[in-house]
């Protein structure tokens, strides 16, 4: 809110647009629920029971569908960082069997993290991860 000093008149700038399109989400918050599920591993449900406790009700669908809309995003990134790393003169590959998804009850998937790298620069290397399953 901006009070300007000749007339005394109270002037509300509009917010600034949202990056999702019908939704309330801010940036930060996107980006915080995505920081918590793959770099802390904090899964939706766990967000949901915080948000839940801290007052904000929102059903676990919708955070859901916040998640994987803001991924959505973000595809554009992967794959540009992606294509840079492919035109490496040397890659670097490794294959880390994990477990992931549910086959039958008790049974998972064998699934891989298949990190790629390549020389961005004489200074460090640059890398995605895909995973894949079976």
């Amino acid at each position: 809110m901006i009070k300007r000093k000749d007339t005394n008149e109270l002037i509300t700038p509009p917010a600034p647009l949202n990056v999702l399109d019908k939704s309330l989400a801010d940036v930060s918050f996107l980006a915080g629920m995505l920081v918590d599920k793959f770099m802390y591993h904090l899964p939706l449900y766990r967000q949901h029971q915080r948000l839940q406790q801290s007052g904000i009700q929102l059903s676990r669908s919708t955070l859901t569908s916040l998640g994987s809309r803001t991924i959505d995003l973000l595809t554009p990134i992967f794959h540009a960082q992606f294509g840079h790393i492919l035109q490496s003169r040397v890659l670097a590959m490794d294959e880390t069997p994990i477990k992931a998804g549910r086959k039958a009850k008790g049974k998972m998937c064998q699934g891989y993290l298949r990190p790629i790298y390549g020389e961005a620069d004489a200074r460090r290397l640059q890398g995605v991860y895909i995973l894949q399953g079976t």
